[in-house]
């Protein structure tokens, strides 16, 4: 504690001692500063015994405890190291702080000490006032007063810098105000209001409100405002009268804006208004007996009007309670007005729709629920306005998923439904699995056979029983190549297989044998049930090759160089008996299985170099494989050897600035016959610097396509950045696009301007996007994927 002042006077009234401090006024009071032209402090008079130290009332806070950004530790120590300074200060041999150099005579007299140990009452400052309450708050204001005990007052003229958590983010905000006033411990008002996160003087956007009410302070209250606007630059636009949590979400609904203008929609633009639910799904789980679990989630709103296609809008939903549930649900419709979708072709159904719903509900004992709806109105639906889902997101499905993995074994029930007419699907109504593998059957010590250089390790069993329903169901549509509907038929399957890894000296050797059994309700011709069996033989062996030598080099930053090589070659032999696949319904892989005998040679390439924090750290990947087939006749391409497939991945660490952060990935498969390639991805990807970011990729497939993808990013600024985006198809025109994004971030704002020119579909667009990024990032909403077949 200290207190510095020019003059300094001391008066008694009653029961209260005043102290006057005028001039240059600077006061440390445990973690708040105050600087101000003058300061008058009430004490109780009866409580200034020297050895009476300031209590809870020291820490004079305009609000309630304030969220820290320190960590559980942090605090404690803080705690610890404020209780040790206390004990200090009511040593009365203990001298209060100074900031004078050795021999100066302090500014502090024994009285005012014993007086500012006393119990303080109220405090009123003036002038040019600053106060710092702790790292987090601080005020700026021309007058102040604080009752301490009564917990109220006033800050007059006055600027409030804090932080709130909004979204588990800490965001800055700032409160300007003619005046606020606390009444009580958890309430405040205010007059002539400006709320904003713009930390700037004059701020570049702000809430304005004729007054505000804030109930439970700034962390996690509730602020309501009326006579409410927003003002972005000189823009102002009038809001209604408003009420929100803090803590959770934004003071405005809006999540992101964007308007532009496009060849295919004219003039356009895209909203999204959306808030919280937190409070209420909390209630929800209380009343689903699930008191205190955290509830995270929200509603949201899109709302499109395109000048050339009509209004677009759907409402939606996400919600996550860990433990128990997590997914959403989203809606999206528009009356289309446009006779053509973007790929030329006519719009099938005008009334435009997709309902989207994807769940998962965690059971007891293990079990998981995935709920999926996926209800397009029609084909192009997707491509023409959620082009990136369509492109990057998995098959839209509509199924129930209930299953439960637990050590070796797994079960579940699928039932899989096409309520896309459009879609070619086959349902299962439903599926039933249960597998259970790597089980040991016998006693590894007993069975060790070590003599010679052999080792009998064990012997593994594995076996999966599935029971299907199924229906194969083609697209309804006109145009569609045509296929025959199956009538629903029962199937069903049991696997089971053995496997006895064995060492002989360094070689790995793993003989197995497996038998599949299956039983059809119908054939193709749907004439009588059918059953059929699989039997399988064969033995996989590999060997671990390693040599590792102290090869260096400052430029590839190698320290040391392990190589590692690991071939695997698997002979298999299958033996069919019943009906061909020719024969069959098919459906999935079990319909495919026929007469084979196979050979697979399979290479894992690894070159590993030191790494001072990670170890042995792998900067090269390669993985090579080939199958040959005995009888060509049993070949699906009537060829001896199929595609040699390969996935190369290169990440060296060089000691080149410019190439640091390389990245180099190569897959594709190679046909050894026409000793060209049937199919290869290439990307590169290169940071040389935080402000750079380069990529490239080529994606190729015989005699159909080859385009090629470039991307530039560019930060300029701490606050500006451009990224420049080019793909080109050097076969057909499907693949030509070039777009421009300018991004602008200002405080927890990012502004987006984009040029876009799809040569594909001679579309040409620009827009203006605004997002509030900050506030909102990407939520992951949940891990769903097909569950067919899934190990």
């Amino acid at each position: 504690m200290s207190v510095r002042a020019d003059v300094t006077h001391f008066l008694t009234e009653e029961d209260s001692r005043i102290i006057l401090l005028i001039g240059n006024v600077h006061a440390r009071f445990g973690v708040t500063e105050l600087w101000a032209d003058n300061v008058v402090i009430w004490c109780d008079r009866s409580e200034t015994d020297p050895k009476i130290l300031l209590g809870d009332n020291d820490d004079f806070r305009f609000d309630v405890k304030l969220p820290s950004r320190k960590s559980e530790k942090e605090e404690e120590k803080t705690a610890a190291t404020s209780d040790a300074e206390e004990r200090k200060a009511g040593d009365d041999d203990a001298s209060p702080p100074s900031d004078e150099p050795p021999g100066d005579e302090s500014p502090y007299s024994s009285e005012l000490t014993a007086v500012l140990r006393g119990v303080f009452l109220e405090i009123y400052a003036e002038g040019d006032i600053r106060m710092i309450n702790g790292e987090e708050t601080s005020i700026r204001a021309a007058k102040v007063y604080f009752h301490l005990k009564e917990e109220r007052g006033v800050i007059v003229e006055g600027d409030v810098h804090s932080t709130t958590l909004i979204r588990d983010k800490l965001n800055p905000l700032v409160i300007r105000a003619d005046e606020i006033r606390q009444v009580c411990s958890d309430y405040a008002v205010g007059t002539g209001v400006q709320v904003s996160t713009c930390t700037f003087g004059r701020p570049h956007y702000h809430v304005k409100a004729d007054d505000i009410v804030l109930k439970n302070g700034l962390s996690n209250g509730r602020l309501s405002i009326n006579g409410a606007g927003i003002k972005m630059g000189v823009v102002p636009i009038p809001l209604p009268d408003m009420s929100f949590s803090l803590g959770d979400d934004w003071i405005l609904p809006l999540r992101s804006l964007k308007a532009g203008k496009s060849s295919r929609f004219g003039l356009y633009v895209q909203s999204r208004f959306g808030s919280d639910i937190n409070e209420f799904g909390e209630k929800v789980n209380k009343s689903l007996g699930f008191e205190g679990r955290p509830f995270r989630g929200g509603w949201f709103f899109d709302f499109d009007v395109y000048g050339r296609r009509g209004v677009g809008m759907g409402p939606g939903i996400e919600y996550r309670s860990p433990g128990l549930y997590d997914g959403y649900i989203k809606s999206y419709y528009i009356a289309d007005k446009w006779d053509e979708d973007r790929r030329g072709g006519p719009i099938e159904n005008e009334d435009r729709t997709w309902i989207q719903s994807r769940n998962r509900l965690f059971l007891p004992d293990a079990w998981l629920l995935d709920l999926e709806l996926s209800y397009i109105s029609e084909r192009n639906m997707l491509f023409e306005y959620f082009e990136d889902e369509a492109k990057t997101d998995k098959d839209q499905e509509t199924l129930a998923y209930l299953h439960r993995t637990q050590d070796s074994q797994s079960l579940s029930l699928l039932g899989k439904f096409r309520i896309n007419d459009f879609d070619d699907d086959t349902e299962r109504l439903p599926e039933a699995r249960w597998t259970m593998s790597d089980i040991p059957l016998l006693d590894r010590p007993s069975a060790s056979l070590a003599d010679g250089g052999f080792t009998f390790h064990n012997l593994y069993y594995k076996q999966g029983v599935t029971t299907s329903h199924l229906r194969y169901r083609p697209s309804d549509q006109p145009g569609a190549i045509p296929a025959t509907e199956s009538e629903r038929f029962f199937r069903q399957d049991y696997f089971a297989g053995l496997e006895a890894p064995m060492n002989w000296g360094p070689l790995r050797v793993v003989p197995f044998l497996d038998q599949r059994v299956s039983f059809f309700e119908q054939e193709v011709d749907h004439a009588n049930p059918a059953w059929r069996s699989v039997s399988g033989t064969g033995i996989r062996t590999g060997m671990l090759f390693h040599r590792t030598s102290e090869a260096s080099s400052d430029f590839l930053n190698i320290n040391g160089l392990r190589h590692v090589m690991e071939p695997t070659v698997t002979f298999r032999n299958n033996f069919l008996g019943g009906p061909r696949p020719r024969e069959l319904i098919q459906i999935d892989e079990i319909d495919r299985a026929t007469d084979t005998q196979t050979v697979e040679v399979n290479l894992r390439h690894r070159m590993q170099t030191r790494d001072a924090e990670a170890g042995a750290k792998t900067f090269f990947e390669a993985f090579y494989g080939i199958t040959a087939y005995t009888d060509i006749d049993q070949s699906p391409t009537a060829k001896r050897f199929g595609d040699l497939d390969f996935d190369i991945y290169w990440m060296p660490d060089l000691d080149v600035s410019f190439l640091k952060n390389i990245r180099i990935n190569e897959e594709g498969r190679f046909d050894p016959y026409e000793r060209d390639l049937n199919e290869i991805n290439s990307l590169l990807s290169l940071e040389p610097s935080e402000r750079f970011r380069m990529r490239v990729g080529h994606r190729w497939i015989r005699d159909i396509h080859s385009y090629m993808l470039y991307g530039l990013t560019w930060v300029m600024t701490p606050r500006w950045e451009a990224a420049f985006d080019i793909r080109r198809d050097y076969r057909t025109n499907e693949w030509m696009k070039e777009s421009l994004r300018l991004r602008r971030r200002m405080h927890q704002w990012t502004f987006d301007l984009e040029f876009e020119i799809d040569r594909s579909t001679r579309e040409h667009k620009v827009s203006i996007s605004f997002y509030p990024l900050a506030l909102f990032g990407d939520d992951d909403i949940g891990d769903f994927y097909d569950p067919l077949y899934a190990n």
